[in-house]
């Protein structure tokens, strides 16, 4: 300090300077040097509380915080805020986030780090008793977290498959007609610890309600593949089947139960099967011409002879006038929502020469005839239901419970904010996805 004061005093006008050290100029001049030294420590004090790495007390790291929009959780300490906030700090810094980035967040919002990344189509054994064997189709880009001891997984998947409905109310006259647009398929293929699995496509649930009138025997028509699904049932007023094509399972909802005396097919069984697939020989959509399956998986079994194969000119093995004979082989049953645009319609059962289907009468496939229905005898409504994809959107899968307090908010207004614009961002809970996935498969 000597030195210091000394530095000051030899800038002091020469009449105080006189007297040397015995002026009272040199007190003077050491009290300034001290006020300097004071502001001098404090200014590097205030200098490294700006600084993130030197920072140590929380309000100073939650000021550094407040420029990227961060708070500190209630949980969080010093050091741990700090990392969270160098670690979103290098993310922001690099533009929109890719799928690997968005993990990364999700890690800070758990509290942890990303320790390994499987990209699409890439596979892992990991562990020794038991192997689990972790797998990513080509839309799924997965991440092994770590917190201290604890290990867990989350996932970016691009385009979650998500439930979609339209509903579709009858026209004055009766009619009911409707189109569905469906992006892509609705199961993604991949080797699994069994082998290779196609894509499937999203085969739709469709309920048919009944109005203030009767509707006898539904037939759906999908008029783009002349594919056609009759249900077996008479369905009094008020009533509601569910039609579930995933499963071929044929289900009273609401109201009075349907009829299943009615439409029969050799053999009888108790009024015939629930549902009947048939191509659609159709002339005019007024009549069909088409053949039972009892397809599990979508595998035709059974067929009527004297009919047309599905999708060839071939007539099937001739056998005894009436019969049920069994296929040659496993006939593929397509799905009947494919991608793109498909048209619908709704036609009803009617006998051969046009007159009405008494609900407890017994008719031969054979002499059933479709009509379009009307006021008198159409449903008043369909619902319909099917796993499709949405192009433009993905989902973030992690334990919600790894994720307590305004932790996943947090990373639900982060992953927002770093998306790419123009994509949609769906929460988990909004597709058909499970959080199963993350545990990877024991083998």
């Amino acid at each position: 300090m000597p030195l210091q004061a000394d530095a000051i005093f030899r800038h002091l006008p020469p009449l105080l300077r006189k007297a040397g050290p015995e002026t009272p100029a040199w007190p003077l001049s050491r009290m300034l040097v001290r006020t300097v030294s004071d502001l001098e420590r404090t200014g590097k004090e205030v200098l490294r509380a700006h600084f993130l790495d030197d920072a140590r007390d929380l309000v100073d790291l939650e000021k550094l915080g407040a420029v990227y929009r961060m708070s500190p959780w209630l949980e969080e300490d010093p050091a741990a805020y700090r990392a969270r906030l160098k670690l979103m700090i290098g993310v922001y810094t690099k533009g929109a986030a890719t799928a690997g980035r968005l993990l990364t967040v999700a890690a800070a919002a758990a509290g942890g780090e990303v320790t390994g990344l499987l990209y699409p189509q890439q596979h892992l054994w990991a562990g020794e008793s038991p192997v689990k064997l972790y797998l990513t189709d080509r839309f799924t880009t997965y991440a092994f977290l770590q917190r201290e001891a604890d290990q867990f997984g989350a996932a970016v998947v691009d385009l979650p498959p998500v439930l979609r409905t339209l509903t579709v109310d009858a026209a004055p006259d009766g009619t009911l007609e409707w189109q569905v647009e469906n992006d892509l398929f609705g199961s993604v293929g991949g080797w699994t610890p069994d082998g290779w699995v196609d894509d499937t496509w999203p085969d739709p649930v469709i309920e048919i309600e009944a109005g203030a009138v009767p509707v006898p025997f539904p037939i759906l028509v999908q008029r783009n593949l002349r594919r056609l699904v009759l249900v077996n049932r008479f369905l009094p007023p008020g009533c509601r089947v569910r039609v579930d094509l995933v499963n071929h399972v044929l289900t009273d909802v609401s109201g009075p139960a349907s009829l299943m005396t009615g439409l029969i097919v050799p053999p009888a069984e108790a009024g015939g099967p629930d549902l009947i697939y048939g191509t659609g020989a159709l002339l005019g959509e007024s009549a069909v011409s088409g053949h039972p399956a009892v397809p599990p998986a979508h595998v035709l079994r059974w067929y009527l002879p004297g009919k047309v194969l599905f999708g060839t000119d071939q007539p099937l093995v001739p056998g005894p006038l009436g019969a049920v004979v069994p296929a040659p082989g496993e006939l593929s049953w397509p799905s009947l929502l494919g991608d793109g645009t498909s048209h619908w319609r709704l036609l009803v059962g009617a006998v051969l020469d046009g007159g009405p289907v008494a609900p407890n009468q017994l008719l031969p496939l054979a002499k059933l005839r479709a009509v379009l229905p009307t006021a008198a005898t159409g449903p008043a409504k369909v619902i319909f239901t099917w796993e499709g994809r949405q192009l433009g959107t993905f989902t973030m899968l992690i334990d919600p419970a790894r994720l307590p307090g305004a932790r996943r908010p947090w990373l639900e207004e982060q992953i927002r904010r770093l998306k790419l614009a123009g994509i949609l961002y769906l929460p988990w809970e909004e597709t058909t996805l499970t959080l199963d996935m993350l545990d990877g498969q024991l083998v």
